[in-house]
């Protein structure tokens, strides 16, 4: 017992987080707001509290940032040799402008009368920023060879390295993005397989291997690979010929389980007893894989959905229809991918919260004010649906 008093005495513990949390999900829950997912990063803590959550919302899905995940995997790529020792020169002669205030002035003045650029120091907490330090490196190349002259070897090795990187920069973007869902993870890992599988003659075999188990040793470890599979089987648009038949029955096992535990807790079976709306999802999954009985018009509206510039996306489709397995769909589809925008809120706070306005009471900031401001305007902005979208009707998250 005093063990765990000492506990709920941390604040970044999870016995205090859920303590917190709790009592706020619940009075969503009693205003008639739905959720289906946690989404956090992948320390343990959130784990922890995770488990604790479920007790309360058995239905509750783990969802790891998957923008966090994008860096673990580059960090460990950055580890292979080839990579390794490229960075490590590149470091040397950042360091080397760093430390010389003669060698920054005459990287200024051999820029003189043009956009002045200076060097980009990586962070290692963001293994995105090696990317911008290299790009910015390449950029300065012909100053940078006049001051602190590099083997041509070096500067080759630097253009692999960038474009080897770009793809993980555009997937941490796309991931980012307060419209990323779980099916985009599934994107956009497929997408870097491919780019690793591309590049495999310029970076080499091995390379190339090692990059590829990177990537998976991190799906494998931080995905939620049954929730994703089963939004990809949803997505209606995604390809699933590279997801196994293991993997494939694992989905639609998830999707039962999740689902029953779902709608039953959100009384949206009608009060039916779990056992019984875990049959009727069963038979509309069925029918849907099947693409029969109200499923069988499906295949057009989803070559609408498929059309450029359609407008018309997998949440608009299952809005067309009608029962258990619609409102699973619909919460499945509606998970977010990463936790970046509760980053930017943390932005947002700091510019409202500054050192000269560090009087300002929470209320204020938060509750009464600018805060509440900022992040309401945009949803006030968004409120009135397109005309097109009017008849449709989906679940809030």
């Amino acid at each position: 017992m005093q063990h765990q008093q000492q506990l709920c005495c941390q604040h970044g513990a999870a016995v205090w987080l859920e303590q917190q949390l709790t009592p706020v999900l619940q009075e969503l829950v009693a205003t008639g707001v739905r959720f289906s997912a946690m989404v956090a990063d992948n320390e343990a803590v959130n784990d922890a509290l995770w488990d604790l959550l479920c007790r309360p919302f058995p239905f509750l899905i783990r969802v790891r940032c998957a923008a966090h995940t994008i860096q673990l995997i580059v960090k460990q790529i950055m580890l292979i040799r080839r990579f390794a020792s490229c960075l490590e020169t590149a470091r040397a002669l950042i360091s080397r402008f760093e430390k010389s205030k003669a060698d920054r002035q005459e990287l200024r003045r051999l820029q003189h009368g043009k956009h002045e650029y200076t060097l980009v120091k990586p962070c290692d907490t963001r293994w995105s920023s090696h990317l911008r330090s290299c790009s910015r490196l390449l950029r300065l190349k012909p100053y940078l060879q006049l001051i602190a002259a590099q083997p041509d070897a070096f500067w080759s090795e630097l253009e692999l390295l960038v474009e080897f990187l770009k793809p993980f920069q555009v997937a941490t973007d796309v991931l980012q993005k307060d419209s990323a869902t779980v099916l985009d993870v599934w994107v956009q890992k497929r997408a870097l397989e491919q780019h690793i599988d591309e590049m495999q003659e310029q970076i080499g075999a091995s390379t190339a291997r090692y990059a590829t188990a990177a990537v998976q040793q991190r799906w494998e470890k931080q995905v939620n690979q049954p929730a994703t599979h089963a939004c990809t089987l949803l997505s209606l648009i995604a390809d699933t010929s590279h997801i196994s038949e293991r993997e494939l029955a694992a989905a639609r096992q998830f999707i039962l389980q999740f689902g029953a535990g779902y709608l039953v807790f959100f009384n949206l079976a009608g009060g039916a007893p779990e056992a019984s709306v875990r049959a009727a999802l069963l038979h509309q999954l069925g029918s849907f894989i099947g693409r029969r009985d109200q499923y069988t018009s499906m295949v057009e509206n989803i070559a609408t959905a498929r059309l450029p510039n359609s407008g018309c996306s997998a949440l608009d489709v299952w809005a067309m229809y009608r029962g258990e397995l619609p409102a699973v769909a619909t919460a499945l589809l509606s998970i977010t991918a990463s936790e970046a925008a509760v980053e930017r809120s943390f932005s947002a706070q700091d510019a409202v919260h500054t050192d000269k306005r560090n009087k300002l009471l929470d209320k204020s900031v938060q509750d009464d004010s600018e805060m509440f401001v900022k992040f309401n305007t945009r949803a006030l902005d968004r409120q009135e649906k397109p005309p097109e979208l009017e008849s449709f009707s989906c679940i809030d998250l």
